[in-house]
């Protein structure tokens, strides 16, 4: 059951029923156990459920930053003129963010998220990029150093 819960909410949609849906209905039963990241929010297939995520402003509390790395290094899956054409971004920032791009796509994917506002101005807020207080800190063991990074 965990992991079909996890398949269902990292997928920004399952059938018919959007992944802020999702996580509001779930988060009512499992209150601060239950989290969502936006890693896959800006890829050019998930620009609907991308502008119903910023909305849904009473979930923001319950995401994560994720990055889906080395996803955004595919120069396929984030288009910058369609998040423009969309109103997600500015054109100033559809430059910077190209620029961005070529030097650091993983900086690319963290500068779009920062960036990207639905209709209404919404944006994710700066806690969902910072360490979340509910959640434990991550400890990654390099390989190279066999040390915690």
């Amino acid at each position: 059951l965990r992991n079909e819960l996890v398949q269902r909410l990292h997928t920004i949609e399952y059938g018919h029923v959007s992944c802020s849906d999702y996580l509001s209905l779930l988060s009512l039963r499992y209150k601060g156990l239950l989290f969502g990241d936006i890693s896959a929010t800006c890829g050019f297939k998930r620009l609907p459920y991308l502008k119903q995520l910023l909305q849904a402003t009473d979930i923001h509390d319950r995401l994560v930053y994720g990055s889906d790395y080395p996803v955004p290094a595919i120069n396929l899956v984030v288009h910058t003129s369609k998040l423009l054409r969309q109103g997600f971004i500015t054109q100033e920032e559809a430059s910077v963010l190209n620029e961005l791009y070529n030097y650091n796509p993983l900086l690319f994917d963290f500068a779009c998220k920062r960036l990207v506002r639905g209709p209404s101005g919404e944006k994710f807020p700066p806690q969902v990029f910072k360490a979340h207080p509910l959640l434990p800190p991550f400890r990654h063991e390099s390989k190279l150093l066999g040390s915690p990074v």
